[in-house]
């Protein structure tokens, strides 16, 4: 601290500067705002503009210095802290002098960062309410003063000339004529364009008649200080510096007409006309724009955006809200707004007579722009416009600084980024200002991740916010202004006159633009990475829970396997309880991941649930499997025998039964093993079940039981099927007996071949019944009987049986090749066969008959038909040839007057005459060959001219690459 001061001399010193002089300007006009009887002239009192504009000993660069030997100071700071609410009394600065910390400087704001030490608050103030404790307090507070002063002097001017331009100029009088020429001699000089010489002399006109008024209206206000209390509190007001050229100008304009210049000079000076030329001339225009200024007060803290913090809302709702805050707002804009200003209007200056705000005078042109109301109506659209302009902004703010703060932790990532780890519970980008509610679900049909919000999609999100906003613009530029409500004597362009507002070009609103495009074209980025991670989960959400269950089953080689499976899908229904979050916060969109994680985990309890009802449909099988085992030995022991076949097979099943009994024991103690890991998942057994577990182990003393009561059984079984062998064997032998009568009763008288076949039939079933009695005198300890006699007789009548079936066999053949097939069915070869085979046989009779007449005359008229039918396989092996054309078919047809085609049968050659035909067949057959032959000869003529040409081709190629090889070889440069 200076040592020639101490802290108390210090703030005496800085206390001498009137607080209500430093008090920061936002600060003042929050409490000229709050107060009730607000004045327009009584505000001039608060300053504007920020006292640190005006600092203009401010050198950050030698302040550094300071900041380098020293952290210590006074601020002029708050008593309370910021958020504290302020008094709303004028006279009540709560603004003291605080003993601080200083931080560090802000080179972008121009402020200090520092921190109270009474009680920890920090604050950013500029370098003007800062004071070092090593700088000297007198520089100091002579430097706050210089300030004030400035910025007193600047704001009075600027009021000055406010006032200044509210007077009409078209009563002035304009400038003289020796200063015209002047003017147009030095811009001659400078040969200067005859437009811009009109442009120069208006705008000196207009200099020369604002100066004339400025200066009257000086003196004006001076000489009346002593009859306005407002005055009386002010200095003397100076001239504008501005102006002293322009006092100059009239100064040295010596051919003024002194009685015109009285003239005018005498009616500015009378208060009565000053309050003809004021705007605030009448009680009822104070009221006018007292009121205008409250609706565009109200109006400009109006928003557009209706914007709920609490609690998120889907794309859909929140939309909607906005919309509908939109189109209430563009509606009061456009509709209430413009009435209510109106209607005020009309009612105040409804009575107000004649003069410059007779409404009901305003019939022409010419008399509504010399009028007051058309000055007032154009400040009134102009503050409306200053209040639209507030409210857009502020609105449009509010709505960027809502959807854009969630997003500022994703502005600075990667296009590339990746969910790195699995950690699906914490998420690095979480904000506590989440505006979206959007759902995470697995499209069953696409197998991805997808969100339930489409405007995700191809960056449709970020168009529809820029609608939005957009939309909020372009309703401000749809606002009527209210001139054709209040003139209605008076034509207006309706349609194109709007107020004035904010175009979508203004650098703040491309700069939220583009603030807008990036941060939702960022925040979608981990929004989709972090959906990628739940690829891994598409399987389970897709699963088919029976193959799934089946092919477990299938790959599990034992029941030990297949309840560490049931473990693993436990353990995985646990992971998805404790790794999967019911919610998740990303910049903007809180992800509700709820249902899928119920979805997931009811899936993979199905899974559970069917892994062991598998378990448990396995282990009921087994056991069903065996119960079926057990029930089939006890059936099979309680079946009475019917033959001694039966009893003998009986026998000798029954020692495999301990073996069978051992098998299903080791199978029910396995399902033992089940039913003790069914127990330990708390599985409950049916009654059904448990019964057949009990019973199944009761099982093999049942069947021992079974074996002792049929081995006692078997004893009067054998006895009786003895008995029964006897008489069976009885009764053969009679049958046996009979058969030499009956064989050369049937070949001495027989007719047809059906005698022998029956006959034939009967002695081999006897064969067999004689065969079936052999085993059982094997079963029953007996000697065979004897076979031979019946061997004799079957093999005797054995050659007529043969030629007999032969026969039979040819004629059905025959029958079906001639009749019931057509020709382009029949298959050469496999009739030749079958005709060779029974030529065999004929052959084969012969020799066994050749001394049988009768016999030898039957072989003879079978002989007969198949050579008559060797005939037709001729004609078939013809028709077949390759060589026959449809034109050589035709020749056939033309000649037999048979139509050779896909229904021809033999029956119908046989029916024109077999061997005729045979003939003419033969005949175009030769003719087809010949010709045959002559289109191959002409074939291979051909293929050779061919391959001449060929030949002839390639030999002209050659010579022809020869001739241009000799030619670049003529014109090649030696080397």
């Amino acid at each position: 601290m200076n040592s020639n001061y101490n802290a108390e001399n210090i703030l005496t010193l800085l206390n001498q500067i009137e607080k209500q002089r430093i008090v920061p300007t936002n600060v003042c006009q929050k409490i000229l705002r709050q107060q009730s009887n607000f004045n327009q002239f009584e505000s001039s009192d608060i300053p504007y503009f920020p006292l640190e504009w005006f600092d203009i000993e401010a050198d950050v660069d030698y302040d550094s210095q300071y900041f380098r030997h020293c952290r210590e100071g006074l601020a002029f700071l708050p008593v309370v802290a910021p958020t504290t609410s302020s008094s709303t009394s004028s006279s009540s600065y709560d603004f003291e002098w605080h003993k601080v910390s200083i931080k560090a400087h802000n080179n972008e704001s121009n402020k200090w960062h520092i921190e109270d030490v009474s009680n920890g608050d920090n604050y950013e103030v500029p370098r003007i309410y800062l004071m070092f404790i090593v700088e000297d307090p007198q520089n100091f507070i002579q430097r706050m003063r210089n300030a004030i002063q400035h910025r007193e002097e600047c704001e009075r001017n600027l009021r000055f000339e406010t006032i200044l331009n509210e007077f009409p100029m078209n009563r002035v009088p304009h400038s003289f004529v020796h200063l015209y020429d002047k003017i147009e001699k030095l811009l001659n000089m400078s040969k200067t364009k005859t437009e811009l010489m009109e442009f120069y002399q208006r705008e000196a006109c207009i200099v020369f008649q604002k100066t004339l008024v400025a200066l009257q209206l000086k003196k004006f206000i001076n000489e009346r200080k002593s009859s306005s209390e407002y005055l009386k509190q002010q200095k003397e007001i100076e001239l504008p510096r501005k102006l002293h050229v322009e006092r100059n100008l009239l100064k040295n304009n010596n051919n003024v007409s002194v009685s015109n210049n009285n003239e005018i000079y005498n009616k500015i000076k009378s208060e009565r006309n000053l309050k003809q030329l004021w705007l605030y001339c009448c009680p009822q225009s104070i009221k006018i724009m007292e009121f205008i200024n409250n609706e565009c007060e109200s109006v400009s803290r109006m928003s557009f955006f209706h914007i709920q913090t609490s609690i998120p809302t889907n794309w859909e709702t929140f939309h909607a809200e906005i919309n509908s805050k939109i189109h209430s707002m563009s509606n009061f804009l456009k509709s209430i707004w413009i009435d209510r200003i109106v209607c005020e209007i009309q009612s105040q200056l409804a009575n107000v007579g004649k003069g410059w705000y007779d409404m009901r005078d305003m019939t022409s042109w010419s008399i509504y722009k010399m009028s007051k109301l058309s000055r007032m109506i154009e400040l009134i659209k102009q503050r409306m416009e200053v209040s639209v302009m507030k409210l857009l902004r502020s609105s449009l703010a509010a709505f960027v600084n809502h959807l854009c703060r969630p997003c500022e932790c994703l502005l600075n990532i990667s296009n590339d980024y990746e969910w790195m780890d699995d950690d699906l519970l914490n998420s690095p980008f979480h904000s506590e200002n989440f505006i979206f509610k959007i759902s995470l679900n697995i499209d069953n049909e696409r197998k991805m991740p997808i969100y339930s919000t489409f405007e995700l999609q191809n960056g449709r999100l970020e168009r529809e916010i820029l609608e939005m906003y957009y939309k909020c613009i372009l309703t401000t530029h749809d606002i009527p202004q209210i001139d054709p409500y209040l003139m209605k004597e008076l034509k207006f362009d309706v349609e194109n006159l709007k107020l004035s507002s904010i175009g979508i070009l203004d650098v703040e609103i491309q700069n939220q633009i583009l603030q807008l495009t990036e941060s939702y074209r960022k925040c979608l980025i981990p929004l989709y990475a972090y959906a990628r991670k739940y690829e891994k989960f598409v399987e389970l959400k897709c699963l088919d829970v029976q193959s799934f269950v089946g092919d477990v089953a299938a790959s599990s080689s034992s029941v030990t396997e297949f309840e560490h499976k049931i473990h693993h899908e436990i353990r995985f229904c646990e992971e998805l309880r404790l790794k999967i979050p019911n919610y998740i916060i990303i910049g903007p969109f809180f992800i509700d991941i709820e249902d899928l994680k119920t979805s997931l985990i009811k899936i993979q309890m199905e899974v559970i649930k069917a892994l062991k009802e598998n378990l448990v449909m396995t282990a009921n099988n087994k056991l069903v499997n065996i119960q079926k085992s057990y029930d089939a030995i006890v059936e099979h022991l309680t079946t009475k025998p019917l033959t001694i076949e039966h009893l003998d097979d009986i026998n000798k099943w029954i020692p495999s039964i301990p073996n069978q009994i051992q098998k299903l024991s080791n199978e029910m103690r396995t399902i033992l093993v089940n039913f003790r890991i069914i127990e330990s998942f708390w599985i409950d057994l049916s009654d059904e079940m448990f019964k057949a577990k009990w019973k199944a182990l009761r099982m093999p003393q049942i069947v021992n039981l079974k074996i002792n009561e049929m081995k006692k059984q078997h004893a009067f079984d054998v006895e009786r099927f003895t008995k029964l062998h006897a008489s069976n064997l009885t009764v053969f032998a009679e049958k046996v007996k009979a058969i030499p009568h009956d064989v050369d009763e049937c070949l001495n008288n027989y007719k047809t071949g059906d005698e022998i076949f029956n006959l034939w039939d009967n002695l081999i079933s006897m064969r067999e019944h004689a065969e079936l009695l052999n085993k059982r005198c094997l079963l029953l300890n007996q000697p065979e009987i004897d076979m031979e006699l019946l061997t004799v007789h079957i093999e005797r009548l054995y050659p007529h049986q043969n030629f007999w079936t032969m026969t039979l066999n040819f004629l059905s053949s025959k029958q079906m090749w001639t009749e019931q097939m057509p020709l382009s069915m029949l298959d050469v070869q496999s009739i030749e066969a079958e005709i060779e085979r029974y030529d065999a046989i004929v052959q084969e009779c012969r020799d066994d008959f050749s001394n049988d007449t009768k016999m030898m005359n039957n072989i003879h008229k079978i002989t007969i038909e198949i050579q008559e039918f060797e005939v037709l396989v001729d004609i078939l092996k013809d028709l077949k040839n390759s060589n026959l054309k449809d034109v050589h078919f035709e020749k056939i047809s033309t000649a037999t007057g048979i139509v050779i085609d896909d229904s021809t049968q033999l029956k119908d050659v046989i029916s024109y005459n077999a061997r005729r035909f045979l003939n003419i067949l033969k005949d175009v057959n030769s003719e087809a060959s010949r010709e045959a032959a002559r289109e191959r000869q002409e074939i291979i003529r051909q293929e050779i001219e061919e391959e001449k040409k060929r030949l002839h081709e390639e030999e002209v190629k050659r010579h022809r690459e020869l001739r241009r090889k000799n030619r670049q070889d003529l014109f090649k440069l030696p080397d």
